[in-house]
């Protein structure tokens, strides 16, 4: 069979030999029978994952090329082999550099195809609905679609265009260093008016089972180091978005943005005392979580009940509240300090504009205890933060 020289799937995969089946099992007869071929770029240090594509040979799969690697070669190498075209049985329009673990189902294939046809400068895969299906802008792309194109699978690169005078990002990193992520915005950057195609793939991309991200272990080197150096490595173009870009991506729930998850973190041991001061250098350009927050967390000293920075629609008093609650944490306002009175008749103010009656009085009263209560005993500056937690909770 003849197989199109429109686009090379080019896979890096490590030690995956029952990933690599498993999609195959999946995916290699409609992308045969639409041509593809996949050059499979593997460091494994065993054959078992080049046995596996040799018996998808011998059924008649003969669109599936293994590549030897040097063992253990880290990510960046087969990156950098799969961008400069090594291995590659002739010249391909596109290269779409793919996770071992990702296929696309045919409809979706067939979609790509055509829109390769057109001669794009890159095909961006997206999973989610949006406005525009053409863009003829590298800083629209990288302003509002930077999040899918961190994924490796995404981003289908032109060869005669974006890739034709690739070079590798630096730094280079032992692990993932978002080079796919340069590739395409830097090599966008020497195109004037580049054309991108964007296709809506929705739950056709799909992805196995038998193997998932390996990133959470390192999740402060992939997302505060490598993601942060790699945005600052782009070209000048970009400058204006990158901040807005850095923080955007680093602040997906998944990765960094929740409490939760840097508890998750914490439980896994990756957010810690001993990695504290790593995690906090640079830590206001990818979350807006407090780093007293995160310190808490790591120390094993975190109540989400009483983190009163989780407050995001403040009038005037409960931002008060909020900045003085955090000041007697930080030991900044000792008791003595605090002008208790007028807290809480600013406190009962906002309480009288209740129209429920009874609310407003139950409320009041409790205001008058809470008031009674700290003239009369002695309370540390953790006691008095929740105070302030009590009061907040009367008045948002």
């Amino acid at each position: 069979m003849s197989y199109s020289n429109l686009i090379a799937m080019e896979v890096p995969t490590y030690n995956h030999p029952d990933v690599v089946e498993d999609v195959l099992s999946n995916c290699a007869e409609h992308y045969k029978r639409c041509g593809i071929e996949i050059y499979y770029y593997d460091s494994s240090d065993n054959d078992d994952t080049k046995k596996v594509i040799e018996r998808f040979n011998a059924e008649g799969y003969d669109n599936l090329i293994h590549v030897q690697v040097e063992t253990g070669a880290p990510p960046h190498i087969k990156r950098d082999m799969i961008y400069t075209g090594v291995a590659l049985k002739k010249h391909y329009r596109y290269v779409w550099m793919s996770k071992d673990r990702a296929w696309v189902e045919e409809s979706a294939l067939k979609e790509i195809l055509d829109a390769a046809d057109e001669n794009y400068d890159a095909i961006i895969i997206a999973t989610r609905p949006g406005d525009k299906t053409y863009i003829d802008s590298a800083e629209e792309l990288y302003q509002r679609w930077a999040p899918i194109s961190t994924s490796m699978n995404v981003a289908i690169l032109n060869t005669e265009s974006v890739l034709k005078d690739y070079t590798a990002p630096i730094p280079n990193r032992p692990m993932c260093d978002f080079g796919h992520f340069y590739a395409l915005f830097d090599g966008l950057s020497r195109i004037d008016n580049p054309r991108i195609a964007r296709i809506e793939m929705g739950k056709r991309i799909c992805m196995s089972n038998l193997s998932e991200s390996t990133w959470t272990n390192d999740a402060f080197i992939v997302w505060k180091d490598s993601w942060i150096d790699i945005n600052d490595a782009l070209p000048d173009i970009y400058n204006p978005y990158k901040d807005y870009v850095i923080k955007k991506v680093a602040s997906l729930p998944w990765i960094l943005a929740e409490r939760n998850r840097l508890l998750q973190l914490h439980e896994l041991g990756v957010l810690t005392p001993e990695t504290l001061s790593h995690a906090l250098s640079r830590w206001e350009r990818i979350s807006d979580i407090p780093k007293g927050v995160v310190m808490d967390i790591a120390n094993d000293n975190y109540d989400i009940r009483y983190d009163l920075t989780q407050i995001q629609d403040r009038n005037e008093l409960t931002k008060l509240l909020v900045e003085m609650a955090g000041y007697i944490r930080e030991g900044k306002m000792s008791k003595e300090q605090i002008p208790i009175d007028d807290v809480a008749n600013a406190v009962k103010i906002e309480l009288l504009k209740d129209e429920d009656k009874p609310r407003r009085n139950i409320r009041v009263g409790a205001v008058d205890s809470i008031l009674e209560d700290f003239s009369e005993r002695e309370y540390d500056s953790e006691q008095v933060a929740k105070i302030f937690q009590q009061l907040l909770g009367y008045v948002i």
